[in-house]
């Protein structure tokens, strides 16, 4: 050992000191923001439906009529029906797919991958013109329920199968760089495929999109579009209650998500040295892997490239084409729908998440004990708008903000999946960055280097992933943003809707839709050529602790 390689220890204490700084802001803002918003939420269930004043408290007569009326009832039904499908889907097909498409060769491997990246930017507005405005052959065909189900199961499938084709292939990847690299189910594969299931689960209970209110009058509504009516009926105190039950669903979910990812020991790497795909198996694919590329494609197809296509020959071959909207209107949707979400993301989301995760991943303040800090995150890990948007939406009604442009910004303000993956990251690189102090490296050329530098794909990848989803966001602006000067894409859509005419309501989705998701989709493909190839999904060795202890 050289004068300059020796060990460059920390003191405890010192470490400490920054972890727990570095954690702060996270912690701030999930006390000030998300903690009192569903505090907000829980103490307005108990009080009478008013948008005047507090209201009178009623005790448990809010989620007494929830429980005995049959219309709600109903919806907690649809709901676990969504529930029961949607996770039957993602048990099955997503880990499938990954390995079918990881036994094939390198070429028609990133053809896959690339059909399989356009669900993940054109979903949302491409499903939309598969309702019943525009596709009416197709609902004329059966019942509105039941085309209901198949389409929302085709884009369940198609968003699925993206997603579980990109992670499953990091365990895939991962497992080849592992001493368990012959083994199929193994514990990152397993805790994978849990975490899938707890996600879909809470987010179909969460689930509220313009699709869903473009469907014809229907007996029952899932959770979501029965907090939604409470919400346009101003039945206040219906909507709290509705929206914290949903809350500890979801919080529940969170919790036990948490514990299996500290439990599993899992951990991001990017290996820039290893193979950008998976070598084909000797086995090569067999036939029930062809089934499920093909299931899998055909969904992805139906749900993205192919209503697309059909609305810009719509537009293109209207009468009126585009002219129904306005350069000026269009502008000004853009800026609503992009602007808000995006300075939320980039100067407050994100680099709250990305210290907090700095803190817990690569300082650890407590040694590896540092990623149960995570559990006072985990409540909210996969909390959507849809539970505290009612209470964001009473306090800026306090402060005489709401139908303002501030309003159209997201309510949740601390991003806890963003917190999560960016844990996952630095709890993988974070050897590297310790084996590089110890060698001698300045603390800044460390960090830099081993930190910094290769998480700078990983931090575009989840803005651009928090921005699509923001985009798409309906129940934030169809309470905050009630003027047409503040309508966002996902409000003027049902907006034009509800006058029948269909062709302006097309302009709306192929000019706003197209270009932006195909910015999207720019994004994910440069990363899916030079970065996701190379991440892999894995199981921190149990030697790593030992290290840790000694550093």
């Amino acid at each position: 050992m050289t004068p300059n390689s020796h060990p460059a220890k920390t003191n405890p204490l010192l470490r400490a000191l920054l972890g727990l700084l570095l954690l702060l802001p996270a912690c701030g803002l999930c006390v000030s923001n998300l903690f009192l918003l569903t505090t907000n939420t829980f103490l307005g269930s108990f009080r009478s439906s008013t948008l005047q004043s507090a209201g009178d408290f009623v005790g448990l007569l809010n989620y007494e009529k929830l429980f005995t009326d049959q219309k709600y009832l109903s919806s907690f039904g649809t709901t676990f029906l969504l529930v029961f499908i949607h996770g039957l889907i993602a048990a099955f097909l997503p880990p499938l797919l990954a390995i079918a498409v990881n036994a094939l060769g390198k070429n028609l491997q990133f053809r896959l991958r690339m059909l399989f990246t356009l669900p993940l930017a054109f979903f949302g507005p491409a499903l939309i013109m598969l309702g019943p405005a525009f596709a009416r052959g197709m609902w004329d065909m059966g019942s509105p329920g039941g085309t209901y189900l198949l389409l929302d199961g085709a884009a369940i499938l198609a968003v699925t199968s993206a997603l579980g084709l990109l992670v499953y292939s990091m365990v895939l990847r991962g497992q080849k760089e592992s001493e368990q690299g012959g083994k199929l189910f193994s514990a990152p594969f397993i805790v994978t495929w849990l975490i899938t299931q707890l996600a879909t689960m809470a987010f179909t209970l969460q689930s509220f999109s313009v699709f869903s209110n473009m469907l014809p009058a229907r007996d029952s509504v899932s959770l979501g579009s029965a907090v939604f009516l409470t919400m346009r009926n101003a039945q206040s105190g219906l909507t709290f209650s509705l929206s914290y039950l949903v809350f500890l669903l979801v919080a529940l979910l969170g919790i036990v998500a948490t514990v299996i990812i500290i439990l599993g020991r899992v951990q991001l790497k990017h290996e820039p040295d290893i193979e950008p795909a998976v070598q084909p198996t000797r086995s090569g694919l067999t036939i029930p892997g062809w089934i499920v590329i093909v299931l899998g494609g055909i969904a992805a197809l139906m749900v993205t490239l192919v209503p697309m296509i059909l609305g810009v020959v719509k537009m293109l071959t209207s009468p009126s084409g585009s002219s129904n909207i306005e350069l000026s209107t269009l502008f000004q949707v853009w800026v609503n729908s992009i602007l808000p979400p995006l300075l939320v993301i980039l100067f407050i989301q994100l680099p709250v998440a990305y210290l907090g995760a700095l803190g817990i991943g690569a300082v650890q303040p407590f040694g590896k004990a540092s990623q149960w800090l995570l559990l006072l995150f985990s409540p909210w890990l996969f909390v959507t708008s849809l539970p505290v948007a009612f209470a964001a939406f009473m306090n800026l009604r306090k402060a005489d903000l709401v139908d303002s442009f501030i309003a159209l910004a997201p309510p949740i303000l601390i991003s806890v999946p963003m917190l999560f993956i960016f844990t996952l990251f630095f709890r993988g690189v974070e050897s590297k960055w310790r084996e590089a102090r110890a060698s001698g490296m300045s603390m800044l050329n460390a960090t830099m280097k081993h930190l910094i530098v290769p998480s700078l794909p990983i931090v575009v990848l989840m803005v651009t992933f928090s921005l699509i989803a923001a985009t798409q966001d309906l129940i934030v602006p169809y309470l905050n943003g009630m003027s047409l000067d503040q309508s966002t894409a996902t409000t003027m859509i049902l907006r034009l809707y509800g006058t029948g005419v269909s062709a302006p309501t097309t302009s709306i989705i192929t000019l706003f839709g197209f270009p932006v998701f195909l910015g999207f989709l720019s994004v994910l493909v440069i990363l899916q050529i030079f970065y996701l190839d190379r991440l892999t999904l894995s199981r921190e060795p149990a030697s790593a602790d030992v290290k840790a202890a000694n550093s």
